[in-house]
């Protein structure tokens, strides 16, 4: 009867652990903004950069870029931004899953760059 008791106390232990980790995780999930920073000279080509909810766009010069654009496979714009210093950050949380591209344009230089990203969740 002792070794029974026992094994159901050391078995709600073990639930109990496992319920409180859960809700840990699940409270440090919460708490962080799923945030990514990209920096504005990223160039490796041919490679896709994942984002969840936000991005984080650093060491942009003004001179270089002053607009970014998101662009979906359809080829829409979903969002527009003036560049108004050295980082943009940009609200991701609204556009679906899947594949976009990041475009930093300058009017200045006629000069555009594009980065493929990939909104995960």
């Amino acid at each position: 009867m002792k070794k029974q008791l026992l094994i159901m106390l050391l078995c709600l232990f073990l639930v109990q652990a496992g319920v409180e980790a859960q809700l840990r995780k699940q409270a440090r999930h919460q708490q962080e903004p799923l945030t990514t920073e990209l920096q504005a000279n990223f160039s490796e080509t041919g490679r896709y950069v994942f984002v969840q909810n936000q991005l984080l766009l650093t060491n942009l010069k003004e001179e270089e870029f002053d607009r970014i654009a998101i662009i979906n496979m359809q080829g829409s714009v979903l969002q527009r931004q003036n560049v108004s210093g050295p980082a943009v950050r940009l609200n991701l949380s609204e556009l679906e899953e899947g594949v976009h591209l990041l475009l930093l344009h300058s009017s200045s230089r006629m000069k555009e760059k594009t980065i493929k990203m990939v909104v995960k969740r």
